[in-house]
């Protein structure tokens, strides 16, 4: 079986797009001026594909697993079929792992936790309060909740 992701422009909760920085073919961030000491780059809103790939470049060494490496090849290579707004299709196992890498929790350093700082879902140091509705974005058709149901789910934790 297979999963479907829309690849559509990504929001945050208040409906505002999820902007990113523009990169070339080759994957280098396209520069429009400012000074060596502080550039500055265009920003494009994010797709679902844009998104995934995020996810995949930014995984932190502390929450990697063994079969990571396999599973982002995966991914990529279903990344690179879609072509503009067609859809993207994923492999159950794929799917899954990507749902499971957002959701691992990233360490704190025993300084932190002497502090009272408590871990975080790597969905949270990427897309911050806006985690849970960007994760909802990135379902299946037939798993996507509701604005509503986002928010009582977040108001059980």
């Amino acid at each position: 079986m297979a999963k479907t992701l829309t690849n559509e422009p990504i929001t945050y909760v208040d409906g505002k797009p999820f902007r990113i920085v523009k990169t070339d073919d080759d994957g280098e961030p396209v520069r429009i001026g400012g000074s060596d000491d502080k550039p500055e780059y265009e920003m494009v809103a994010a797709t679902t594909k844009d998104v995934l790939q995020l996810v995949m470049f930014r995984i932190p060494e502390s929450v990697q697993s063994h079969n990571d490496p396999m599973r982002v090849h995966q991914l990529w290579n279903q990344l690179d079929r879609v072509n503009g707004d067609a859809t993207i299709v994923l492999k159950d196992k794929t799917y899954d792992w990507l749902h499971k890498v957002l959701n691992r929790e990233v360490p704190v350093t025993h300084e932190a936790k002497e502090r009272g700082v408590k871990p975080r879902k790597y969905s949270m140091l990427l897309f911050s309060m806006s985690a849970s509705h960007i994760i909802n974005q990135l379902k299946d058709e037939d798993e996507k909740k509701t604005p509503e149901q986002i928010d009582e789910e977040a108001d059980d934790d």
